[in-house]
């Protein structure tokens, strides 16, 4: 449809003005060649600011950083949406948790 051939457009247009802006882990051959330890210290630096916008994760942190450490290297992931995608459904059982990193989202 054409709805649907605009979206595609519009949000293949927003990645590609991203990753221009942005070096991905991914394009960074030497990442690696870091150690376990120097890469889990860099993913947590990447993602714990984000998380400890949250009062639960704000808490944990303080009380258990080691916790908090394997949160953000191992149970985070990036996503990214494009105007109209739908990220879950009203009654539909939760699977992930989403921290919104930029951009607005309603439900």
């Amino acid at each position: 449809s054409r709805d649907l051939a605009v979206r595609i457009n519009r949000y293949i247009n927003v990645v590609l003005a991203t990753t221009e802006r942005f070096v991905q882990s991914a394009d960074v051959s030497l990442l690696q060649m870091l150690s376990g330890p120097l890469l889990n210290e860099l993913k947590t630096e990447l993602n714990k600011p984000r998380v400890v916008k949250h009062p639960l994760f704000r808490k944990l942190d303080v009380k258990m950083e080691s916790v908090m450490r394997k949160l953000c290297c191992i149970a985070t992931n990036g996503i990214s949406l494009s105007r109209g995608d739908v990220l879950f459904s009203g009654g539909e059982e939760a699977q992930y948790m989403f921290f919104l990193h930029s951009g607005e989202m309603s439900y």
